[in-house]
């Protein structure tokens, strides 16, 4: 997976975001479980995700080379943060799935529940470092979910990771 990264100002292209969504998509069929992309152009501000049993993922790639620190809420349009509130307040999991691009230049995964990283303010590069794993591969992509969800879908509800700054 090749990140798209402008010269000129810190963005990554949609496409990336997309193409990483995929990837994790295929890899929890792998594994047996199944999801839906879901289209924000009939709904606005909804998670790009719906994984069976109740989980909501919404996908977002940032880059942050050259940086101290970075706060992912940043990235989150109002709407987009709204529903994963929502929904998670309807009894409903939700994530927040953040394809990195580290000044290595390898691109690196981070899941953590949207009630962890909500509020959360800035997280210093050496968290991400420490709790984000790489993916530069489908190999990887399985590792990275094999290690956070199983077929029985006890990580999704058991799974938090502590951000501490």
């Amino acid at each position: 997976m090749r990140l798209e990264v402008s010269k000129t100002k810190q963005t990554i292209s949609r496409s990336t975001e997309a193409t990483f969504e995929k990837k994790f998509a295929a890899a929890l069929l792998r594994r047996g479980i199944f999801s839906w992309h879901t289209a924000e152009k009939f709904i606005k501000g909804i998670p790009d995700r719906y994984v069976t049993k109740g989980n909501w993922i919404e996908f977002k790639a940032i880059p942050y080379a050259g940086t101290r620190s970075i706060t992912p809420e940043r990235f989150l349009k109002p709407e987009q943060k709204l529903w994963l509130t929502k929904l998670h307040e309807a009894g409903d999991r939700t994530f927040v799935c953040i394809l990195f691009q580290p000044a290595t230049g390898k691109p690196k995964a981070l899941i953590c529940p949207w009630i962890t990283l909500r509020g959360q303010g800035a997280m210093p590069v050496r968290v991400i470092d420490e709790h984000a794993q790489r993916v530069p591969n489908d190999e990887a992509m399985d590792i990275f979910v094999g290690t956070r969800f199983d077929k029985n879908y006890d990580g999704w509800s058991n799974y938090e990771l502590r951000l501490s700054c």
